[in-house]
């Protein structure tokens, strides 16, 4: 049996897009979803994540958050629908 991690919604913005503090608050707060997540035994082989991932669908705000996603070098699949 596949264990996994479900994320929703996440509405990730690069730091253009928004102010500096809410970019670095945001991304902090999923990078500390993703190490505990890392933490857990046993490890989820894999972690989906749905939904609105970024809050414009702008390419820059996709990039900064795939960026984010392969700090934890951990399989991770998402899907999104276009906006």
């Amino acid at each position: 049996m596949k264990r996994f991690i479900h994320l929703t919604d996440l509405h990730f913005s690069h730091k253009d897009k928004t102010q500096n503090e809410i970019y670095f608050e945001t991304r902090q707060t999923i990078l500390d979803v993703l190490i505990k997540i890392k933490k857990l035994k046993p490890e989820p082989d894999f972690i989906l994540i749905s939904g609105d991932l970024t809050n414009t669908g702008d390419i820059k705000s996709y990039q900064a958050l795939q960026d984010i996603l392969n700090q934890i070098k951990h399989p991770y699949l998402y899907c999104f629908r276009k906006s």
